[in-house]
């Protein structure tokens, strides 16, 4: 299978509960020989502690676009959390995607929308 996984940080290194459950689904996925790949919001970092077989993308968000989704917030009708991941560039990404699965790491990301039936989508909430 072909899995995509978004999350709203880099989740390497893992140094929290989340991270370390994120990073679980991974590792697994990519042992049963699933290709996997991780897109998350921010700089690219140092690759040492992804897994191997594992292709990552980042999207870099400019500290003005989280403001201005913030301030946006205040006229929406959706979660705080929800509202200030929500990127275009994101959801460009998914949009014309040749995935299988989509795992979305917590409700922060859960907002990107998959118009292919096939695509089946998953919210991991481990916060």
């Amino acid at each position: 299978m072909n899995i995509l996984v978004i999350c709203s940080r880099n989740p390497y290194p893992v140094e929290s509960g989340g991270s370390r459950r994120i990073d679980s689904i991974i590792r697994n996925h990519v042992q049963n020989g699933h290709r996997v790949t991780l897109v998350y919001i921010g700089n690219l970092a140092d690759q040492k502690y992804v897994p191997d077989g594992v292709n990552v993308k980042n999207i870099n968000v400019s500290k003005a676009a989280f403001i201005s989704n913030i301030l946006l917030n205040l006229w929406r009708l959706e979660p705080f959390q929800v509202s200030m991941y929500r990127f275009k560039e994101l959801q460009n990404m998914v949009s014309d995607c040749t995935y299988d699965v989509l795992i979305c790491h917590m409700i922060r990301v859960s907002w990107v929308r998959v118009n292919k039936p096939y695509i089946r989508k998953i919210l991991e909430m481990s916060d």
